[in-house]
């Protein structure tokens, strides 16, 4: 069976172990591939057969699907396949494995030193590399000992120019300097990627004795498993991470209803959620506190919930939504996002601006600039808590409708979104809304944290890891304009005879800007309809803080004009008349966030049909 339906939902957790990631080609939707080869307009290749990310013919030389599980790699070596030329700088194995009546081919493809040790395992004994003794591992503790080592299995590695480019932060890192870096990848699954594997092995120096990386797993720390108390989630949802857990709703479903169902809403945990115990409302308190006033002052949830309650509808969007069609240009480093992480909800609680009214706090003085929010969710390696901030004018302006949430469409908060209460900052990224909020400091720089300084900022296309300065970059705060395809899925077939299509998806702008208009066109953006939009309702000009819902019935090229597939694309203009860029190429950045190119898919002609 060469293309396989979409609804197959357990062909497609099979498909996801066999079909791999970076440089291995789908060949269980093949047809979609000659025909989705990228142009330099950017036009988005993929293999949406099994909702997965970008598949991409061979001869394209990109990059190809984003995730794959380390499961995949015993089930590769199974299948056998012949061996590379000594000396090739490149090699290819044809795959083919039967999952009960499907049969899935595909083309796995290496080219470089590491990608070929990572096929094998990581931290696999490596000829040619010089063995070290664990007593000379463990004295590569700083730059001043000759440089940070790490081990993984038998391989040791060099992280020394790594440490301040680590996504989770260099504090977390340098826990295992000198040590075994894989108890803590066990706490962070979104360590077990193939490309992760990959970086690891370009910063390899040597081995270390069978005997010695033994002595490491046996003498590594030992932390109590800190997901042993998480919430039941919806099958329905396509994990990204398991730990901590992302999540998002297939992106069929995701725009059928102006309001996303609870259970559907896109869940994005940086850290453990935090247990029962530590959110147990009858005791659950929040501290307000002024830098430069000595004291604190504390409110309990009960009392926030005799002030009076305001709703505000608010989209709520993760910055690397869109994440993997970016590796179709380069290699981004960040968790793997299709377009599904977004959700729109109404949330309820006690505006900040009357909460500061009720206990009497103005923070009047000119120096405060920003207003930081700080989770219970913390690192259960260094105990640090997720923090983040958002400035101070914002925060204290009315019209921004910053909110001490306790409701998610009408009902209490969800563990997963913050209960008992969280931030809720309409028109921002959604890193800023911080969830299981236990603090609120209004203080005179923005907030510290590694999710504020080190993270959650966009660079220009031409930096690097070698060269990016996070320091030189603001930090994310409203989002640009977007727009996306939801239905059809990319990769659909329509019959031959069609001469029209239904196309559906929703559009957001941060920074209250509402949506004016969305383009759609059948013809890769050579010609152009007006879609109808819905809006978030009783939303006022520069306050539109939901998304917008929009359907456009399109005609189709002619057989004639489109012989082959049809390539459907979307654009969103917001009230500022701010548009989506064309192409990929002209935004991308190493950290893959802030995807807002125009939506491009790719839908098929069938056969026609017969009566």
């Amino acid at each position: 069976m060469d293309v396989v339906s979409a609804a197959d939902r357990e062909g497609e957790r099979d498909c996801v172990r066999a079909c791999g990631r970076q440089r291995w080609v789908c060949r269980c939707c093949r047809d979609v591939l000659r025909a989705s080869t990228p142009s330099g307009g950017g036009s988005r290749p993929g293999c949406q057969a099994w909702r997965w990310p970008r598949c991409m013919s061979l001869a394209t030389s990109v990059r190809v699907p984003q995730r794959a599980p380390r499961e995949a790699a015993p089930a590769l070596a199974a299948l056998g396949a012949g061996a590379a030329a000594a000396g090739a700088v490149c090699w290819w194995e044809q795959r083919e494995l039967e999952l009960g009546p499907l049969r899935h081919r595909w083309m796995d493809v290496r080219c470089d030193d590491a990608a070929k040790a990572v096929a094998s395992g990581p931290g696999q004994f490596k000829h040619g590399l010089p063995t070290y003794s664990r007593d000379q591992v463990v004295k590569h503790t700083s730059k001043q000992s000759g440089g940070i080592w790490v081990v993984y299995n038998q391989g040791i590695y060099d992280i020394t120019e790594f440490v301040e480019n680590h996504p989770g932060g260099a504090d977390r890192i340098m826990l295992a300097a000198g040590n075994t870096i894989q108890p803590f990848w066990n706490i962070y699954s979104q360590h077990k990627e193939e490309w992760v594997y990959e970086t690891l092995e370009e910063l390899r120096v040597g081995n270390l004795s069978a005997q010695d990386a033994a002595y490491f797993r046996e003498h590594a720390p030992h932390y109590s498993d800190p997901y042993a108390k998480e919430p039941k989630r919806d099958p329905t949802l396509l994990v990204r991470s398991e730990q901590p857990f992302t999540a998002e709703p297939p992106l069929d479903i995701l725009a059928q209803q102006m309001v996303t169902p609870t259970d559907l809403f896109y869940k994005r945990n940086h850290l453990p959620v935090p247990s029962p115990t530590e959110t147990d409302p009858s005791a659950y308190k929040v501290t307000l506190s002024v830098e430069g006033q000595t004291n604190g002052i504390s409110i309990a949830l009960s009392d926030l919930k005799k002030l009076p309650k305001h709703s505000v509808m608010s989209a709520v969007q993760c910055g690397g939504n869109r994440r993997d069609e970016f590796s179709t240009v380069k290699q981004v480093k960040g968790g793997h996002w299709d377009a599904g992480a977004i959700s729109n909800a109404v949330w309820s609680g006690a505006l900040l601006i009357d909460v500061l009214e009720s206990i009497g706090v103005s923070p009047s003085d000119p120096d405060i600039k920003h207003v930081e929010f700080i989770g219970l969710d913390k690192d259960p390696t260094t105990g640090v808590t997720y923090a983040a901030s958002v400035p101070v004018e914002m925060a204290l302006d009315p019209k921004s409708q910053v909110l001490l949430a306790y409701e998610m469409n009408d009902e209490e908060l969800p563990r997963d979104h913050g209960f008992p209460l969280r931030a809720v900052v309409p028109g921002v990224v959604g890193a800023r809304n911080v969830k299981w909020l236990s603090q609120i400091k209004f203080s005179h720089g923005e907030c510290d944290s590694h999710w504020q300084q080190s993270d959650y900022k966009s660079f220009s296309p031409s930096v690097d890891w070698s060269n990016v300065d996070y320091s030189k970059a603001p930090a994310i705060q409203e989002m640009p304009v977007t727009s996306t395809v939801c239905s059809p899925l990319h990769g659909a077939s329509i019959d031959a005879s069609a001469q029209s299509v239904t196309v559906r998806g929703y559009a957001y702008s941060g920074g209250g800007r509402g949506i004016i208009r969305v383009d759609v066109s059948a013809d890769g953006g050579k010609t152009w309809h007006d879609a109808t939009l819905q809006t978030p309702p009783d939303q006022k000009r520069n306050q539109v803080y939901g998304w917008t819902l929009w359907e456009v019935t399109l005609p189709l090229p002619t057989q004639a004009d489109a012989p082959g597939d049809i390539e459907i694309v979307c654009k969103a203009v917001d009230s500022q008349y701010n548009v989506q860029p064309e192409t990929l190429d002209s935004i991308w950045n190493i950290r893959g966030l802030l995807n807002n190119s125009w939506h491009r898919i790719t839908i098929h002609r069938g056969a026609a049909t017969t009566s």
